[in-house]
C-alpha cells in the first residue's frame, strides 16, 4: 500500500482513465487520500522533515498556542483562545 500522497496520487493515475472523470473516481480518490492512516503517516514525516531542519511545529494544548522544538521544548506564543476552542 502507498504511504504519500504522491504515491497515492501516481497510483491512481495508473489505474483510472481520466478520460472518463466520474463522481465516482473522484470519491475513490478522496477516500484514499483522505484515510486516517495515510494522513497520520504523512504528518508524522511533515514534522520530522521539519524538525531535521531546525524548523518548530505550531501546536494547541489547554494552556495556548505554542512551537514545539525538535528538542520536544515548548515555546507558547498566544494564550489558549478559550472561547473559540474546547481543548481535551
Amino acid at each position: 500500500m502507498s504511504n504519500t500522497v504522491d504515491d497515492l496520487v501516481e497510483e491512481f493515475l495508473q489505474q483510472h482513465d481520466l478520460s472518463k472523470n466520474t463522481p465516482e473516481i473522484a470519491e475513490d480518490f478522496f477516500n484514499k487520500i483522505t484515510d486516517p492512516s495515510i494522513v497520520k503517516q504523512n504528518v508524522q514525516a511533515a514534522i520530522e522533515k521539519d524538525w531535521s531542519l531546525g524548523i518548530p511545529v505550531m501546536q494547541m494544548d489547554s494552556k495556548g498556542i505554542y512551537e514545539l522544538k525538535p528538542n520536544g521544548k515548548k515555546i507558547y506564543t498566544e494564550p489558549c483562545p478559550k472561547d473559540s476552542y474546547s481543548v481535551k
